[in-house]
């Protein structure tokens, strides 16, 4: 994250578009978290974010696409959202 983040602030203020991808950590015991601690990170300087819950490489992420667990995962996300400097459009990215 710290070197994504220094590319980042390097070019804010810049034209154009930024959209930054945020993922879990393919070995997390909070999975949500990652996306939470993404959001507030990297809100300042995506012209918007991405929440990928489709990775067919982490094993059991697609499982967050299950309504209980996706609900859980957009209130916690948006609510981060909600607290960051910058509040950029949130999409989410699910499996086909």
């Amino acid at each position: 994250h710290d070197a994504a983040e220094r590319r980042l602030a390097a070019r804010k203020g810049r034209a154009g578009i930024v959209g930054v991808n945020i993922g879990a950590n393919k070995d997390s015991a909070d999975r949500i978290g990652d996306y939470e601690r993404g959001v507030t990170r990297f809100a300042p300087y995506a012209s918007y974010l991405t929440v990928n819950i489709s990775s067919p490489n982490t094993p059991g992420l697609r499982n967050m696409q299950a309504r209980a667990q996706l609900g859980e995962l957009l209130a916690r996300v948006m609510a981060a959202r909600a607290s960051a400097s910058a509040k950029p459009p949130v999409l989410l990215k699910i499996a086909p």
